[in-house]
């Protein structure tokens, strides 16, 4: 019996102790939106209330940058993201690639090699 009240004593305790919010500064403002009760705590009530009717069913915006003449990136595109992402998901994305050139021209022998090393082209 005094082993049973030890316990409730314990969680009589406790649970006020547990429930207490944590500090706002702590808290990722990403995730303030995610629980009501932070929010409200947070004072960001209104502004997540705009954020979520604002960001309900809006597609996810992926933006990939890559050297467009790098066999690695090409690999990339091909084998992994438009089998892995882009076809899983293309209703819920949109998806911008960003070709760059991050390549190095030699103008002496004609060479242009990608920044891994490797000769393009």
């Amino acid at each position: 019996m005094a082993k049973l009240l030890s316990i409730f004593a314990f969680v009589i305790i406790m649970v006020p102790v547990l429930s207490v919010l944590p500090d706002c500064g702590r808290i990722p403002p990403s995730f303030w939106c995610k629980n009501m009760q932070i929010a409200q705590h947070c004072g960001v009530t209104a502004a997540c209330q705009r954020y979520n009717q604002m960001s309900a069913n809006r597609k996810v915006h992926i933006q990939i940058i890559m050297e467009s003449l790098c066999p690695f990136c090409q690999r990339f595109i091909v084998d992994k993201f438009y089998h892995d992402v882009y076809l899983k998901f293309r209703g819920y994305v949109d998806v911008e690639l960003v070709p760059y050139g991050n390549a190095d021209r030699r103008v002496s022998n004609r060479l242009i090699t990608c920044f891994l090393g490797l000769p393009l082209g």
